[in-house]
């Protein structure tokens, strides 16, 4: 397993090699890209670059803002591999014109999934604030 300090810094890396340097203030991946890496990452065992790099899109970090509340906020029991099957089903229903961004139909997906509760079951995995 890799440790989440070497995970974060291999993501950056990986989104650097498999082509998704930004060409201007805007550019941002694909859904379609996105899918593709989750899919590969969990055709296997999901503890690899791949998961990683799925990871980075499909499990943003909570450190968006610390004034807001969390959009979205998932159990500390729930699997990333479960996660990432979930937000690659959500993203794969998308109509290719629909007007959202990448992060805002994430963040859709999950706060539909994993909405906050009053008493959260883990700090740590409070994410999406803004």
């Amino acid at each position: 397993m890799i440790p989440e300090l070497a995970r974060r810094h291999l993501c950056a890396l990986l989104l650097l090699a498999f082509g998704f340097v930004p060409s201007g203030a805007s550019a941002a991946p694909e859904v379609a890209d996105v899918i593709r890496i989750c899919e590969a990452a969990l055709a296997g065992d999901y503890n690899d670059e791949q998961a990683a790099a799925c990871d980075w899109f499909v499990r943003p970090c909570g450190a968006c803002g610390v004034e807001a509340p969390p959009l979205w906020c998932i159990p500390h029991d729930v699997s990333r591999r479960a996660v990432a099957e979930y937000v690659v089903t959500g993203l794969a229903t998308l109509a290719p014109e629909a007007p959202t961004s990448l992060a805002d139909a994430v963040d859709a997906l999950l706060g539909q999934r994993y909405p906050c509760q009053e008493k959260l079951l883990n700090p740590a995995a409070v994410g999406g604030k803004k």
